[in-house]
């Protein structure tokens, strides 16, 4: 299970939501607390037809909604739990191993001559009888150091009807401890633990992707969300410039009627106003747009409820004139973004398989030594007292020496590996150079939306006493229908780059704080 925690941040609540991937059932279901985003009803069991309804969002609701929601952090949650699988795997490699084993033999043969025949009692003269039974148990387990016990146990009973068996029926068996353990190739901790390390390796890159999904997916979120603020607001305005347009043909009817103004004056009025309603129609499909967007990053289209619903943005943007350090963002983006763990993770592990590599380059020396016990006997007991005894055993130790000649599957490997590695370490620099790139970049922006938002401000405050001025001479004949058009039309460009600029300045800091990586740490998320 993946849990994605929201503590208190911008609001004055704390949220906590995890995602739960329930296997069995393949469904998918988010610890929410009740909220706007409740659980879904089935489309059966709606009883009347959808009707269009606001449903005010606040960002951190939208975030939120995310979080659960989103069907690339919910495919990349499975990623480090996928991996750890592996680590396990690996980790099996030197898990102890028992094996029992047991058979039963029975054979009767025709025989040349009488001495091997049976001659006992009960038995069938000119036929051998022997049965055999036999049973065995082994624990065996690798050594973290290369080396592996084998610690065996045989038992056999056999029964004979032939005359010169002494032992009849007979008991035997022995117990047996074998240690096999390389002293060159394959020898120590850090070669037999290589892949562990590497498995271990690859989880936490698993865990920086799916960081850097959440990142992605929350900075989408958040642009999204100030885009639909952005053209909601725009959509005001062309309002506001279609009601001066129509107040303007209203006026122009009035002192037409009266005899003051030309009837060719309407014309110009008329056609502004057609022309602002083509604006506003605009707007009111980029609203849509940036509704349809949000909605997907919110997957709120697969829920019958939010197909036609109209998201109201509580959110407002708020400029905080803060001073953002250049040389503290690059150290920031340098050292948290998940990108760069994932480089260095990445490097870590191609070294170590250099040195894995490099291992098998030597000759492979083994020692095997084992030592055992034996028993026998007409009877069970016998058998066991032998055993124990001590006085029946076996040993013995031996050396095996291979040297490859040529080994060019061991170079070649290793020539991989270093190959891997340096091509690792580029990457690495490559990925520090463009978050350096994009850090730069995140700062320029945000400090030059921050002096747009001062000039866009003084240009509409201008405009608003330009067109003010303009209005009072047009009402004492001193002005025209045109430059009344022209400065209103100046209106609603300064007020629309004013809101275009303070929507620029929320999304640069979304965008630096995803760039220097403490987009989550700044609204509260802990992974």
């Amino acid at each position: 299970m993946v849990k994605l925690n929201i503590r208190k941040g911008r609001c004055a609540f704390g949220l906590c939501l995890g995602v739960m991937v329930v296997q069995l059932s393949g469904l998918i279901t988010a610890l929410i607390p009740g909220g706007i985003f409740g659980p879904r009803v089935p489309p059966a069991q709606a009883q009347e037809p959808l009707k269009p309804v606001e449903l005010r969002v606040s960002i951190l609701q939208a975030v939120e909604r995310a979080l659960a929601k989103n069907w690339t952090i919910i495919r990349e949650s499975y990623s480090p739990e996928i991996s750890a699988t592996n680590v396990v795997t690996e980790e099996a490699a030197f898990d102890p191993i028992l094996n029992f084993e047991g058979s039963l033999t029975t054979q009767r043969l025709p025989t040349a001559t009488g001495l091997a025949g049976g001659g006992g009692a009960g038995s069938e003269p000119g036929v051998s009888a022997l049965e055999t039974r036999n049973g065995s148990a082994s624990l065996a387990q690798r050594f973290i150091t290369g080396g592996n016990y084998e610690l065996t146990l045989n038992a056999s009973r056999q029964q004979t009807n032939s005359n010169f068996v002494f032992l009849n029926p007979n008991y035997s068996s022995d117990i047996t401890l074998t240690l096999i353990h390389p002293l060159l190739r394959n020898f120590g901790l850090e070669f037999n633990r290589s892949r562990i390390r590497i498995a271990q390796l690859d989880r936490a890159i698993s865990k920086e992707v799916f960081r850097q999904q959440v990142i992605a997916v929350v900075s989408q979120v958040e642009s999204s969300y100030w885009d639909l603020v952005l053209a909601r607001r725009l959509v005001e305005v062309s309002r506001r410039s279609l009601e001066l347009a129509r107040d303007l043909r209203r006026r122009n009817k009035i002192q037409i009627e009266a005899g003051v103004l030309a009837p060719i004056e309407i014309f110009q009025a008329e056609a502004a106003v057609a022309a602002r309603e083509a604006e506003l129609i605009s707007a009111q499909a980029a609203v849509k747009d940036a509704e349809d967007v949000l909605k997907s990053l919110l997957s709120m289209e697969e829920d019958y409820r939010y197909q036609e619903v109209t998201i109201l943005p509580e959110d407002e943007p708020a400029v905080t004139v803060t001073e953002v350090s250049l040389e503290e963002s690059l150290k920031s983006g340098l050292e948290k973004r998940p990108e760069i763990s994932q480089a260095k993770t990445q490097t870590a592990s191609r070294d170590i398989s250099v040195r894995a590599a490099r291992n098998q380059l030597r000759p492979a020396l083994d020692v095997t030594a084992f030592f055992g016990l034996n028993g026998r006997g007409r009877e069970v007991k016998d058998n066991l007292d032998v055993l124990v005894s001590s006085k029946r055993y076996h040993a013995g130790l031996s050396v095996f020496l291979e040297i490859p000649l040529g080994n060019r599957v061991a170079k070649q490997t290793l020539r991989r590996s270093r190959l891997e590695a340096g091509q690792a370490r580029a990457s690495l620099k490559e990925i520090q150079q463009l978050v350096s790139l994009e850090v730069r970049t995140a700062v320029r922006r945000l400090n030059t939306s921050l002096k747009r938002i001062t000039a866009t401000r003084a240009a509409r405050v201008l405009a608003e006493k330009t067109l003010d001025a303009e209005e009072k001479k047009f009402r004492v004949g001193l002005s025209t229908n045109f430059n009344i058009l022209q400065f209103q039309n100046d209106l609603a460009i300064a007020q629309s780059e004013e809101t275009r600029t303070l929507i620029d300045y929320t999304k640069a800091l979304v965008e630096l704080q995803r760039a220097t990586g403490t987009l989550l740490e700044v609204n509260s998320i802990v992974l």
